[in-house]
Parts: structure tokens; sequence; C-alpha cells
């Protein structure tokens, strides 16, 4: 058939009527579809006010997160859904790091109440065997050795650095107090000073005290150092995950949430693992700057946990005081002769006997001297006897310890695994940032200085802020302390005196768990901001129903081919 160019020209001016027509509807409709059902649900489970939402998608403002083009999120929504994303990603943050967190908590308390524990149990076996050995003897001067558990446990928490000291003040004590009872009478000041000064010489307990003293410093330092490792790590594990966010991640966090439904677009596509890593990598970065001297600090607490199951084990060491100082006594009895000899040689006879006119001086008897006694060995439970030992705690220790090595350059990847964030490791068929699509920009390395290449977040500033620096400084300064604690030197006792609002979480300020103590998930309750899961399937669900954009579409096209086979005829 032929048409006559008279009959063609309608056709062709109808056919772009029609085609205009449809084009004007189709824009209408989109945006009309896109429109603001979606974000009005998400606003409404959020509890935020639905007369902010319009009933149609605006053209978007020029500075929007969510760019230009029509949306149905306002400046004010904009602002409000920034606050929401910040607090979901704190929220995220808490429940991705509160494994690693809860661990050193329970650690740090478990370790402090077990060697807590040790001391206390020896000292009971201590006054076990010393009564059972010395009878009244001992009970007299129950305060020289009490005094001593004194000194031990005020050096494990701190309250005096030097334990050398604490242990030859505790020897000199007994030194004076043995003398004086072995060899009655009034001795002059002069004279007990001297012995005293000059006890390396004399060697009244033998080798015992340089001995006791040697293991007990090494021992003590290792033990309260590893501990002061675990609580450093725990109160910044604690704060550092507790920093909030820069603007700029702010605004990527609203961007990656949220634009995809103020544009309309859909509430039921996942942003793409790629677009969270990067977005993480920018609002982690202070956080990453911490894992070079974190990797140093776990590698020294590991080489002191290996120690101190060996020849620093505080478990042995303090399991043998008693035994120890015994042998110490039963020396001094078995060379009384020799030492007061040396004594008088070496600081004159300076002693004068007793007057009888002296008040309140009892007269001496069999029972202040002390070569009637020998010790008869140390019969009584022993400290091993707690339940789990030294070994079995370094062992857990290590475990967590080697798991959390890579904690910060891990902590983008933990947050992302997050079902409330990204896809499943999937860059298909996704939430780009700006449409459903593929992501195929680049993934930036963790920490600052990447930062300027990473394509979704403009990072203002690069510098490490005040509390990375603070934090870096004090796991230098406790990897210092691990390594003079390995190599058996003297330790400086770290002070860290949390805010008790640090603690809220996760219990006392002491470092207690929230849980049995072994850093098990099923030990630990999480409060999260928001308990409404975004859902977010990484693709469209198969039963979609066709769009009224569709339908229109499909409508008006059929009507144009109908009006040309019309004008054709």
């Amino acid at each position: 058939m032929v048409f006559s160019a008279s009959r063609t020209q309608p056709c062709t001016y109808g056919y772009l009527f029609v085609i205009l027509t449809v084009f004007i509807h189709l824009i209408v409709t989109v945006q009309s579809d896109a429109g603001c059902d979606i974000i009005r649900n998400i606003y409404d489970r959020k509890g935020l006010n639905l007369k902010d939402v319009p009933t149609m998608a605006l053209p978007g403002e020029h500075k929007s997160t969510c760019g230009t083009g029509f949306s149905c999120c306002t400046a004010d929504m904009e602002y409000k859904l920034t606050e929401k994303a910040e607090d979901e990603f704190k929220a995220n943050l808490y429940e991705a790091s509160f494994l690693v967190r809860d661990s050193y908590v329970s650690k740090s308390e478990k370790f402090d109440g077990y060697f807590l524990e040790l001391l206390d149990q020896s000292e009971s076996d201590f006054t076990k065997m010393f009564e059972h050995t010395y009878g009244d003897l001992y009970k007299d001067h129950k305060d020289i050795f009490s005094d001593l558990y004194v000194d031990l446990r005020q050096f494990y928490q701190g309250k005096i650095d030097d334990l050398e000291k604490a242990l030859d003040d505790f020897f000199g004590s007994l030194l004076l107090k043995m003398f004086t009872l072995l060899n009655p009478g009034v001795h002059s000041d002069e004279f007990m000073v001297c012995i005293t000064e000059n006890m390396d010489e004399l060697k009244p307990f033998g080798t015992i005290p340089e001995a006791l003293s040697t293991q007990m410093r090494r021992s003590l330092n290792a033990a309260r150092t590893y501990v002061q490792g675990l609580d450093a790590a725990r109160d910044i594990v604690i704060k550092a995950t507790k920093e909030s966010p820069t603007q700029e991640c702010k605004s990527a966090l609203m961007k990656m949430d949220y634009c995809s439904s103020c544009k309309g677009i859909s509430s039921d596509v996942a942003p793409c693992d790629g677009l969270c890593t990067n977005i993480m990598k920018a609002c982690l970065a202070q956080q990453a700057e911490l894992q070079t001297e974190w990797t140093k600090f776990i590698e020294h607490m590991l080489k002191l946990g290996g120690r101190m199951g060996a020849s620093f084990n505080i478990e042995t060491v303090i399991d043998s005081i008693n035994v120890k100082i015994s042998e110490g006594i039963m020396n001094y009895q078995e060379n009384t002769q020799h030492v007061t000899e040396k004594s008088f040689e070496k600081c004159g006879h300076l002693v004068r006997k007793r007057r009888s006119s002296e008040p309140n001086k009892k007269k001496l008897d069999k029972k202040s001297d002390w070569s009637r006694y020998r010790p008869q060995g140390n019969n009584n439970p022993s400290s091993t006897a707690l339940g789990a030992t030294l070994n079995g705690y370094i062992a857990e220790s290590a475990e967590m310890l080697k798991n959390s090595i890579n904690f910060w350059a891990d902590l983008p990847y933990l947050m992302c695994n997050d079902d409330n964030y990204a896809a499943e490791a999937s860059n298909q068929n996704c939430w780009t940032g700006i449409e459903i699509g593929n992501y195929d920009r680049p993934i930036v390395k963790s920490g600052l200085e990447f930062q300027g290449n990473n394509s979704e977040v403009d990072m203002v500033s690069r510098i490490r802020s005040p509390s990375t620096l603070e934090y870096k400084a004090l796991l230098k300064d406790i990897t210092a302390q691990l390594n003079h604690a390995y190599t058996g030197r003297n330790t400086k006792f770290i002070s860290l005196v949390p805010d008790d609002e640090d603690y809220d979480d996760e219990g006392s300020g002491s470092g207690s768990g929230s849980g049995s103590g072994d850093g098990s998930v099923n030990d630990i309750t999480v409060t999260t901001i928001d308990n409404d899961p975004k859902y977010r399937p990484t693709k469209f669900p198969d039963n979609a129903a066709p769009s009224q954009a569709t339908i229109t579409l499909s409508v008006l096209i059929f009507s144009m081919l109908f009006s040309c086979l019309f004008h054709g005829h």
C-alpha cells in the first residue's frame, strides 16, 4: 500500500504530539512513583515528624547531600536523617567492636582478681605454716610478716614503686627481731642500725633475701605490667570506638543510608560493599592510625605472657614465700654464733645488760628462743589450689591477643559485614551512592594519609586528632614497660584513670565485664540505638508489581500506535 503525503503528515504530527505527551507524563509519573511513600515509611519508623515529608518529590537543592534532581528530602530532613545516620553508625560500631572490647574487659578483671587472690591464698598458707612451726613466737611477731604482704599488694597496685626496698626492709626488721631475741639485752640504736646496714656482709639468712627479692621483683613486675597492658588496651578500645564521626563522615553515612530512599529509587537495595568500605575507611581513619603501635603492643604482650608462664611465673614464686623465708630463718638459727660474732666485730660490743628496775619489760623465757624451732615444711594447701592455673589464663589471653592483632585495620570491614549496612560482599546491582548499578571505584587503604584518594568522602583535615595522639602515646608507653618487664628490669606503674561514662556499657571502671568473663558472644547484652534494622536485600524482590509509570507508559505507547494506524487508513 502506498500512502500519500497528505495522509502521512497528520500521522507524523500526531506521532510527535503523542511522543511529547508521553515524555511529559512519564517525567511526572516517574517523579510521583519515586515519590515520598518510601521515605515517609522510614521517617515513621525512626519516630520523626511526618509533617516534614512533602507529598511530591521536589527539585533537589544545589548543596543537597543527595545531589541535584528531584528528591523527597528537604534540607531539614537531610539534617535529621544525618543525625540518625550518626546514631546508627555509633550503634553499629559498638556492635562491631563488642567482642574485642568485652574480651579485654573480662581478661583484665580475671587476671587482676587472680593475682590478688594468689596473694591472699599465699598469706593464708604462710600463717598456717608459721603457726604450726613457730606457734606463739610467730603470733607475737606476726605484724612483721603481715606488713610484707601489705607491701606486695601495694606494689602490685602501684601504690609503692620500689619492691626491692620493701623486701630489704622486711628482712632488716626480721634480723633486728631475731638478733634481739637470740641475744637478750638492750642494744643501742647505733648498733642495730649498723647490723642492718651490713646485712649483705653478715648474711644471717644466707642467699635467701637476694634470691627471693630477684624472683619477686621479676614475677610481680611482669604480673602487674601484663594487667596494665590489658587495662590500657581495654581503655583504648572503649574510648576510641566512642569517638564521634566528623561532619564529612556523617554526610557520607546519610548518603549511603538514606539518599536512595530520598530519591524514591528503592529502600530494598543495600549499599554496595565497596561504597560502604570506602566510607568506613574515612569514618574510621583516626582509629586506623593506632594499628602500627597496636601491633607492637600485642607482640610484646605475647612475649611477656610466654615468660610469665616460665621463668617469671608468679604462681611458683608466691607459692614458695613461706618455705623460702622459713629456710632463711633456719639458716640464721644454724649460724647464730657466727652472725653474732661478725656483728660484734663489725659494729662493736654496743650491748648493756637490762636493768631490773626498768618498768613494763617482760623477762625473756624459753618461748622467745627461735633456736628451739625448726621449719617442718609446707604441709598446707598451696596457692595453686585456687582452681585455674596461671598458664591456663595466659593461654586464653594469648588466643584473644592474636585474634585482635589486626583489629583497627579490620574494623571497617567488620562494620560493612553488618547486615544493616552493605550488601553481602557484592558490588553489583546495589546502591552506588548515585544509582542502582555496579560499584567499580577503587578501595582506598586504611589510614589518614590515603583518604585524599577516597572518592566517597572529601576529608577536610587529615591530621591526627588529640585523642589519637593520646592513645598512640599510651600504647608506646605501655609497650616500653612490657619490654622492661620481659627483660627483668624495673617498670613504671602507669596510672589509668578512665572517666566513669566510658564504662556505662561495660560495668565498673575497674574493668568488670558483662558476662562470665570468657569473652564469648553469649555473655554480652548489646543495646542498639535503633532496633529497627534496615531491610536491604541484595536484589529487587522477584514478585515486585509493575510501577504506575510502567503501566502509563505502556498505555500511552499503545494509544500512539493505534492513532498512527488509524490515520494510516
